[in-house]
C-alpha cells in the first residue's frame, strides 16, 4: 500500500450529488470557477487552466496514515492542500517534501488555516511519512485537473 494500507481514513469529493450537504465548499467552488480566480492561479502557475475543472475533496486521515513520496499525475495542473487543525494535532502532521533522491528537505507545517498550492511536474516529491495522529488530521484539497468533474471553469 502506499497510503497506509488499512489506515482509517475518510475521503469525499464534492460532487453535485452531495454539493447541498456542503454549502460553504460550494460557494468556495463557484469562486475557483470564476474567470478572474482560474486566470489569477493561471498566471502563478504557469499554466492554461480556461478548459480545466475543480475538483475539491474532504479528507480525514486517522490513525496509521502515510502517503509514500509521489509526484501528482500531469493531469492535476494545480495541486492545493488547506490545513483544517480542528483537534490540535501536532504540527509535524503537514505535508512532507523531497528532492530528487527522495531526502526530506522540508515539512509544511500542519496549523488550521494554512497550505500550500504547487503545479504537478518532474521533482514535485510530496508524501507524509508515518507520523502519530492522535485524533484526525483534516483537509480540504483542492484540484484544477483536465479530466472532467462536476465544476467545468468558466
Amino acid at each position: 500500500y502506499s497510503d497506509g494500507g488499512k489506515a482509517l481514513k475518510f475521503r469525499c469529493f464534492i460532487t453535485k450529488e452531495n454539493y447541498k450537504d456542503f454549502p460553504n465548499l460550494t460557494s468556495f467552488i463557484e469562486e475557483l470557477q470564476k474567470k478572474e480566480t482560474h486566470e489569477k492561479v493561471s498566471s502563478l502557475i504557469g499554466k492554461d487552466l480556461s478548459n480545466a475543472y475543480v475538483r475539491v475533496e474532504v479528507i480525514c486521515d486517522r490513525k496509521g496514515f502515510w502517503l509514500k513520496p509521489h509526484c501528482d499525475i500531469k493531469e492535476k495542473l494545480m495541486s492545493c492542500l488547506l490545513f483544517v487543525n480542528e483537534f490540535n494535532e501536532s504540527e509535524d502532521l503537514g505535508t512532507d517534501f523531497y528532492d530528487k533522491d527522495l531526502n526530506k528537505v522540508k515539512t509544511l507545517p500542519y496549523r488550521n488555516n494554512y497550505g500550500y498550492f504547487f503545479t504537478s511536474g518532474p521533482n514535485t516529491w510530496h508524501g507524509m511519512e508515518k507520523k502519530e495522529i492522535v485524533k484526525e488530521r483534516r483537509c480540504l484539497q483542492v484540484n484544477y485537473v483536465s479530466f472532467q468533474t462536476d465544476w467545468k471553469v468558466k
